[in-house]
C-alpha cells in the first residue's frame, strides 16, 4: 500500500518510527543460524526504475528528478540487503509536484519492511510511503529524509 505523505502528517510518522526501530537493532538468530540485524539501509533508484544500495551512505546528493529509498529489514552477518518493495518511479512520486526556481525535486520511498523485519513483539507501523520532497539543490540524501520526518541518528546510522 501507499501512501503519499502530507507535511502536517511529520510528527504521527516519527512517533510511528520509533516504535519499529533502533539503532542496528540485533536479533539473536536460533542456533544454527547467523546473527541478523535489523536497520534501515539507504537506496537510490535506477533508470530503469530498481534499486542500487548506497555504498556511501545518506551524505550522497541526488539530483534533481531522482529517487531515493530507505528500507528496514533483516540483514545476515554476510550483508544480504533487502531493497525497497515499490519501485523507483520519480513520475508516481513527484509527477504532480511542479518544479520550484532555486530548489530540487526528490521522490522519496519509505519501506517500514515486513512482519518478518520487524522485532520480535512488534509489527511494522505502515507499509511503504512515497513523498516528493523539493529541497535546496545542495541537498543530500539524510536532509531529503528529514524532510519527509523528523529523523533520530547515532553514529552515522538512522535509527528512526
Amino acid at each position: 500500500m501507499r501512501h503519499r505523505r502530507s507535511p502536517g502528517s511529520h510528527a504521527a510518522l516519527a512517533a510511528a518510527v520509533l516504535v519499529v526501530s533502533g539503532a542496528a537493532v540485533m536479533a539473536a538468530a536460533g542456533p544454527a543460524e547467523a546473527t541478523a540485524y535489523r536497520f534501515w539501509t539507504y537506496w537510490h533508484g535506477t533508470a530503469a526504475g530498481g534499486w542500487a544500495f548506497s555504498p556511501v551512505g545518506a551524505g550522497a546528493r541526488p539530483a534533481d528528478g531522482t529517487v531515493e529509498g530507505w528500507r528496514f529489514a533483516v540483514s545476515d552477518a554476510a550483508g544480504s540487503r533487502t531493497p525497497p518493495r515499490a519501485n523507483a518511479s520519480f513520475d508516481s512520486v513527484c509527477g504532480g509536484t511542479p518544479a520550484v526556481e532555486g530548489r530540487k525535486r526528490v521522490g522519496l520511498v519509505v519501506d517500514f519492511g515486513t512482519a518478518a523485519d520487524a522485532p520480535p513483539g512488534q509489527r511494522p507501523p505502515r507499509g511503504i510511503d512515497t513523498y516528493c520532497a523539493v529541497v535546496t539543490p545542495d541537498a543530500n540524501g539524510y536532509r531529503v529524509l528529514q524532510d519527509y520526518a523528523a529523523v533520530r541518528a547515532e553514529a552515522g546510522l538512522v535509527c528512526a
